[in-house]
């Protein structure tokens, strides 16, 4: 179940096998234990990044800790009125930064979160586009979202488009650790293949949309829009973090030039 991996990822696995498992997946699980020594050097590294992962990791421990404190009022989620809803998240202003590929369906997914009551701060196309809008003079995005598209051409394979996107999105979030933009990051796709799921999910983002695509399943999104306080929280762990990524390099340095 293309959700139940979602929720495994999020719990902080590597990767998810699915029965049968071929054997050439079996070498892979064997490449990951050799490289266990160095996994929680990666680990740490990740953590040292910031960014969409900074963010990713703190509301996930929230949603542990203290769910009924996470993003907008509990009033809002439970407004079952579809004008009752967008009225109040209009109220709020939740600007959503959308990043997506333009084909003939590209229009569908502003028009639902529209629909929602979210509004559409900007929609990018590349990885430049994106980041020119996050680092506008004023930019203030509750949201990014990422709408991977289709993987393949129904009769013709695997889209090449969608790898060099798919890249572009990695480098996206990549820059937004380097420039500790924090925000959070929503991936919102059709394929639900194992492999798929965790591909997006490793980018780290924060959760990621399946089909079918309903106006419950976005609203929930409000639940990863963050507070003031939380804002406040991830500025001074973002600069903790910073320093002591600093720190680590200087060592690293000295003892290279001993």
């Amino acid at each position: 179940d293309a959700q139940y991996t979602i929720e495994l990822i999020r719990c902080g696995a590597m990767d998810v096998f699915t029965k049968p498992v071929p054997v050439e997946t079996l070498h892979r699980l064997r490449n990951l234990v050799a490289m266990t020594q160095s996994l929680q050097q990666q680990r740490y590294a990740t953590r040292g990044e910031g960014g969409a992962r900074l963010v990713t990791s703190y509301l996930l421990r929230k949603e542990r800790d203290a769910p009924d404190q996470m993003g907008l009022p509990l009033n809002i989620l439970d407004k079952t009125e579809e004008s009752a809803a967008a009225s109040a998240l209009n109220d709020v202003s939740v600007s959503v930064l959308l990043m997506q590929r333009e084909t003939r369906k590209s229009h569908e997914l502003p028009l639902l979160l529209r629909e929602c009551g979210y509004t559409i701060g900007g929609i990018a196309r590349s990885k430049n586009e994106v980041l020119r809008a996050l680092g506008a003079k004023n930019a203030q995005y509750s949201l990014l979202i990422i709408e991977m598209g289709q993987e393949s051409v129904p009769g013709v394979g695997a889209d090449p488009r969608h790898a060099e996107f798919f890249s572009s999105a990695q480098a996206v979030l990549r820059e937004m650790s380097l420039r500790q933009v924090l925000l959070p990051t929503i991936a919102v796709q059709e394929e639900k293949s194992t492999d798929s799921v965790v591909r997006t999910m490793r980018l780290g983002v924060v959760d990621a949309v399946l089909p079918p695509f309903t106006k419950p399943k976005f609203r929930a999104l409000l639940r990863y829009v963050l507070k003031a306080s939380d804002q406040r929280f991830l500025v001074e762990e973002s600069k903790r973090l910073h320093i002591q990524q600093s720190s680590i390099g200087a060592a690293v340095g000295g003892r290279g030039d001993k």
